[in-house]
């Protein structure tokens, strides 16, 4: 993938520029994400947002190592909330892409709810009809 070098910033690491398509860090990122991303991509994924998925999981990288990055908590009001350490913003943007762009697969047509036989709750004594989905 050639990229278009641009400054990435985190306020508490500063801006990631890598010097070249040969900068040690990036050419170790560029592999690790490819990997990740190669795993956890659809089948169809389509190759621009293939490429984004992969400049997300770069930058989310190597800003993961910085323990002052990350969304570990947040309040608005009286709502409070956490996630999981190590969760960066372009990680959510890359799962989202992911999810997305992996609906409709065979898999999700395979999957029958938890609710689906409620059995013990069944109120209505006469036989509902069920229809083939």
């Amino acid at each position: 993938m050639a990229i278009a070098i641009t400054d990435i910033t985190s306020a508490s690491r500063g801006n990631y520029t890598p010097a070249s398509e040969s900068d040690t860090e990036y050419v170790r990122l560029k592999a690790l994400a490819k990997a990740k991303l190669d795993n956890d991509a659809p089948e169809g994924l389509p190759a621009v947002i293939y490429d984004q998925c992969h400049a997300l999981l770069i930058v989310h990288l190597y800003f993961a190592g910085d323990p002052k990055v990350g969304m570990r908590g947040f309040q608005s009001g009286d709502f409070s909330g956490s996630q999981d350490p190590g969760s960066t913003t372009w990680l959510q943007q890359y799962n989202a892409l992911i999810v997305e762009f992996s609906k409709g697969s065979d898999d999700e047509l395979d999957t029958t709810r938890c609710d689906a036989v409620m059995d013990d709750l069944k109120l209505d004594q006469n036989d509902v009809p069920s229809f083939p989905g």
